[in-house]
């Protein structure tokens, strides 16, 4: 991989507290295992109750993650934008997803 786009992954993990506090030699051992997924506009990334076996960094684009009130309305919690992580909740808990996610333009995620 080129050294300027595993910058950027580097860089994306970074941003998460989870991976600040890592040797570099650790976050690049992680490094070796992501992989990037690109996803189009208004593509679902997960679902409220998928299995929650990884989390996600956004390289590029951005990612709505919304759930349904107890008045069957969809509301937003909130945007992931490049260099954010999502989906860390349930990997770290072992639960299924608790909210849906969605690409809301063309997005370049590391998984």
């Amino acid at each position: 991989m080129a050294q300027p786009q595993r910058d950027i992954r580097r860089a994306a993990l970074r941003a998460s507290a989870l991976f600040q506090v890592m040797q570099p030699e650790e976050l690049e051992a992680i490094l070796e295992f992501a992989t990037e997924r690109r996803v189009r506009r208004t593509q679902m990334v997960f679902q409220k109750g998928d299995s929650g076996s990884s989390m996600m960094a956004v390289l590029s684009g951005r990612v709505r993650i919304s759930a349904v009130n107890a008045d069957g309305k969809e509301i937003t919690l909130n945007v992931i934008n490049p260099g954010q992580v999502f989906g860390e909740i349930a990997l770290l808990d072992g639960q299924p997803r608790s909210a849906d996610a969605t690409a809301i333009e063309d997005t370049t995620l590391l998984t």
